[in-house]
């Protein structure tokens, strides 16, 4: 990273609260949050550091529907407090994907906040975007259902490969995805269950509908209880920015084993992401979003992809087999989860499941 001046990306999606206030660290916090953990630099303060001139990382809304670049934002000189001889330069992307939110962002958010000698609006899509110079730091907030689905880390990659600077940084730096075999005891009779009776009638017939029309894609924002957990989470795809390429993304599969930790009835996989950010220099140890179970809720909560039908487990059994994520071949936004698992208690086979699930094509 270039001593004394750092440019950076924001943007090829909407910026998430939590990568705004992991942000906002460096000016202070507006309320304590247990996950932002960067540090100020020694002889500044969250509360001094970069008042004298107002700039800074800044978020701004914008829309998930394509790889724009809805707004390069670049803050030209900002002087530090405490450190008069280093200053940092800011090159973001905002994405909002439409005009008048750029424009918006342009003539009067920046005004308002007195920035417009200090900040500079380029409206233009990631890929086709000429910017003036490399950059030090990327910020997107790309994650998606099941981490990678609409595939705006793409965006990312390409901004990347043509803007990153040597030693550059990139926020997100690396991600996790986890899956886990779950209870959803109350998720699958409200969709498939309740149709066994109805007020007394026998409605058992709709019950194969139900499970093509409420089963067959994979529930998002699904707020899934630790409790109803049934194993330790395995990790079935891991990313780092600084090295992942498109091609990484087409086909990825796990080899993922489960030992079943309750007596109970499961009725699928549960689903969720962490996401790291790497220190920077001045700030050791980063910091990491978690968007799991145990974790403080996000906008994502969790994805629920169901069984048609429960299997009953017994602690120690054994739920074994391969989970694949393979991307669309033409509709490039879209994906489809294979799942292939055997479930054994000790030696013996007593249950299989094999399922697919589109995302949405």
């Amino acid at each position: 990273m270039t001593a004394g001046r750092m440019t950076s990306i924001l943007g090829s999606t909407a910026m998430s609260k939590f990568t705004a206030k992991c942000l906002r660290t460096f000016r202070g916090p507006r309320r304590t949050d247990p996950r932002l953990t960067l540090q100020s630099p020694p002889g500044t303060s969250r509360e001094r550091w970069f008042s004298t001139s107002g700039a800074g990382l800044a978020s701004f809304p914008c829309s998930q529907h394509g790889p724009v670049l809805g707004g390069c934002t670049r803050l030209k000189r900002a002087t530090l407090p405490t450190s008069p001889q280093k200053s940092l330069r800011f090159l973001s992307a905002p994405c909002c994907g439409f005009e008048k939110p750029a424009e918006l962002l342009k003539n009067h958010h920046i005004q308002d906040n007195g920035l417009s000698d200090v900040i500079s609006v380029i409206h233009a899509e990631m890929e086709s975007a000429q910017l003036p110079e490399q950059v030090d730091m990327i910020v997107s907030e790309w994650m998606g259902t099941l981490l990678i689905f609409e595939f705006m880390i793409e965006s990312v990659i390409h901004a990347r490969d043509s803007w990153l600077a040597p030693n550059g940084v990139v926020w997100p730096s690396s991600a996790d995805l986890f899956f886990v075999p779950v209870r959803a005891e109350a998720e699958y009779q409200k969709k498939v269950g309740c149709w066994n009776s109805q007020y007394g009638f026998d409605m058992s017939r709709v019950v194969s509908l139900a499970q093509q029309e409420f089963l067959s894609r994979p529930k998002y924002n699904y707020d899934l209880c630790a409790d109803d957990v049934m194993a330790e989470p395995a990790t079935v795809f891991s990313v780092q920015m600084d090295t992942v390429t498109v091609d990484d993304l087409e086909d990825i599969s796990a080899h993922v084993t489960f030992t079943i930790q309750r007596d109970c009835e499961i009725h699928g996989f549960g689903s969720w992401f962490t996401v790291n950010f790497d220190s920077l220099p001045g700030f050791p140890g980063g910091t990491k979003l978690d968007t799991g179970p145990n974790a403080p809720q996000t906008h994502w909560k969790q994805d629920l992809l169901m069984f048609d039908e429960p299997i009953v487990v017994s602690v120690g059994d054994v739920l074994d087999g391969e989970v694949q994520l393979k991307r669309n071949a033409e509709k490039r936004r879209h994906l489809r989860v294979s799942l292939d698992f055997v479930l054994r208690r000790g030696d013996v086979v007593i249950g299989k499941v094999k399922k697919n699930f589109p995302l949405w094509q």
